[in-house]
């Protein structure tokens, strides 16, 4: 069935009521116009009327007048269009302009005139014969009246228009018509325009063409200029509903925008499955472990992507238990699958609200590696600590219930007492160091420094002050080279201090008798370099890297004989980074080592003890 379009009923309907509009105009615009033309009629009947009694009347003195041939001359020596007749007491007809006197309504009119009365009454000549408008009036002598006179007017006179009035009218309603038909068939074709941009426009957004903004429909439904009200006042209410919902549809956009970038930068890998195992959805995080780009995944099975075996039976255990899921798993990732990570791996079963069917899954998966390598270096700390504390104090507790025994030998008593001093010493050390590491670790991203201006300097010479007896004993001696001993920088004294004593006395120490220790320094982009030369055993290649780290020693034995902690170098390395600096050392076999600390010259948001 054709459909027809919107507002072409609503024209035969306009056109009918437009047409009987100008019919009944028409109508009671010629009976006005008639009535205009009897009123003036009757002013111009009375007007000959009364000319002609006044002739009449003018020798009504003779009694035979109205009967003699002088009123036939006088009657028809009148020229006029009018119908005049004139009539005896009795009525009967004594002149007339016409035939015949016969007419329907006359006598009447006549009786009344001949009773003293005005009288204007329509008459018509025959059956079927032509109408006359007629005024009967009395002629009076002496009071008395004689007769009546008749005028009358042709109908046709009276109805000028006939019928050129009534084609005009035709025409006229033809025309009205034609523009009426032409003005709605144009009104249908806006009409038409306007509901097509309207519908055209809530289409394409209702649709989900959301690249047709909504603002953009607002605006082109805007530039539409409704004729018809109930339009106009659609108009309206789809703009407001329009911007209303683009309000909430902005909100949503800057809501979603939100969650997206706090999805896409979730350290979490999160992967949402659909119930096929297929992916819906997963952030860069997730991207990273399956090495693969999230635009490409859409849709694909995650089996296909997993190359661990052991991932792979958890997912499939999932969909097959239909039960949230807990585990610890290993994957290697990176381009060459070489970086072993850690994740905790947990997944949760998501069911269709209308029934308990598994609807898909959400997997997230943490990166659990620096934390298991905290505990792992948690416990290795745990375990050093016990067993330096274990080895002198296992000494001291032996000596000391040696002497609680007795000893008889005041030599021997002095040896253990001597023994016991330099335990104490090692215990006291070690207590030191572990005290602050603890404190540089509680202060880790926040450094605890009291930053001042110093002399470079005074940081050597307080070093070097602090290592001179031990150095003397040892026969070692010293050199300095600092480029500009008056250069301040921004730093915590006592710490640098700390620092570069604790790389002097590894220097003393692991350097053989009366051989020389080097102290530079150097200035570079911005930073101080400060260079502790040895003329020690040197390092090997494989332990450079980790010599920094705590309780690491590269030479176990002779560490311990001389009485290190193993906690010297991460100290030193912790104070460095405090100064916003770094540490690095080079060495090779036989050669000796030379570390070298790199700290600014000024310190950038320092935070002072004074400040806190």
């Amino acid at each position: 069935m054709k459909r027809k379009r919107p507002g072409s009923q609503a024209i035969p309907l306009y056109l009918f009521i437009v047409v009987l509009f100008l019919v009944l105009s028409s109508f009671f615009l010629y009976k006005g116009l008639k009535d205009q033309r009897v009123d003036t009629a009757k002013a111009d009947l009375l007007f000959e009327g009364r000319i002609i009694l006044q002739l009449l009347e003018k020798d009504l003195s003779d009694s035979s007048y109205l009967e003699t041939k002088r009123l036939n001359y006088l009657l028809r020596a009148m020229k006029t269009r009018r119908w005049i007749a004139v009539f005896d007491k009795n009525g009967r007809t004594l002149w007339s302009s016409l035939k015949t006197t016969k007419a329907s309504g006359l006598t009447r009119a006549v009786n009344q005139a001949l009773q003293g009365q005005r009288v204007f009454s329509w008459i018509m000549k025959g059956e079927g014969g032509t109408r006359f408008f007629a005024l009967i009036l009395p002629i009076q002598y002496r009071e008395e009246i004689e007769g009546a006179l008749g005028v009358a007017v042709n109908e046709r006179e009276l109805d000028l228009l006939q019928g050129e009035f009534w084609l005009a009218l035709f025409w006229l309603v033809v025309l009205v018509a034609t523009i009426s038909f032409v003005s709605a068939r144009l009104l249908q074709i806006r009409f038409n325009l306007e509901a097509r941009l309207l519908t055209e426009a809530l289409r394409k957004v209702t649709s989900g063409h959301l690249n047709f903004s909504i603002q953009n429909a607002a605006n082109r439904i805007k530039q539409i200029n409704p004729l018809i009200p109930g339009l106009r006042e659609l108009k309206n209410a789809t703009i407001w509903s329009l911007d209303l919902i683009n309000k909430g549809l902005s909100q949503c956009k800057d809501e979603l925008g939100k969650l997206s970038l706090l999805f896409e930068n979730m350290k979490e890998a999160v992967f949402l499955l659909d119930s096929n195992k297929r992916i819906l959805t997963m952030n860069r995080a997730a991207e990273s472990i399956l090495n693969v780009s999230g635009k490409n995944v859409a849709g694909r099975p995650i089996t296909n992507l997993i190359r661990n075996l052991h991932l792979k039976e958890l997912i499939d255990e999932i969909y097959l238990r239909k039960k949230d899921l807990q585990s610890e798993i290993i994957l290697y990732t990176g381009t060459d699958d070489l970086i072993k990570r850690i994740y905790e791996f947990r997944a949760v079963v998501l069911k269709s609200h209308k029934s308990e069917e598994l609807a898909g899954v959400l997997v997230v998966m943490e990166d659990r590696t620096r934390l298991k390598k905290l505990e792992e270096t948690r416990r290795e700390f745990v375990a050093n600590v016990s067993h330096e504390l274990k080895t002198p104090v296992t000494a001291i507790k032996g000596y000391v219930e040696t002497l609680l025994d007795g000893v008889n030998d005041k030599e021997t008593e002095r040896r253990f007492l001597e023994i016991l001093r330099r335990q104490s010493q090692r215990l006291e050390a070690l207590v030191e160091d572990v005290l602050t590491l603890s404190k540089m670790d509680a202060d880790s991203g926040k450094p605890s420094l009291n930053i001042s201006s110093v002399r470079l300097g005074i940081i050597i010479d307080e070093a070097i002050e602090t290592c001179r007896v031990q150095a003397q004993s040892k026969g070692i001696e010293i050199k300095v080279k600092c480029h500009n001993p008056g250069l301040e920088i921004e730093a915590d004294l006592p710490l640098l201090v700390q620092a570069l004593t604790n790389l002097l006395v590894n220097a003393i120490n692991y350097s053989e008798e009366a051989k020389k220790v080097f102290v530079e320094t150097s200035k570079r982009n911005g930073e101080v370099q400060i260079a502790v030369k040895d003329q020690g055993p040197g390092i090997r290649k494989v332990d450079q890297e980790r010599i920094f780290e705590r309780f690491y020693r590269a030479d176990k034995a002779r560490s311990r004989a001389l009485g290190g902690t193993g906690l010297g170098l991460a100290i030193v390395k912790h104070i460095v980074i405090a100064h916003k600096g770094s540490i690095s050392v080079k060495s090779e076999l036989r050669r000796g080592s030379i570390f070298t600390i790199s700290v600014p010259v000024r310190q950038t948001n320092s935070i002072s003890q004074n400040d806190r």
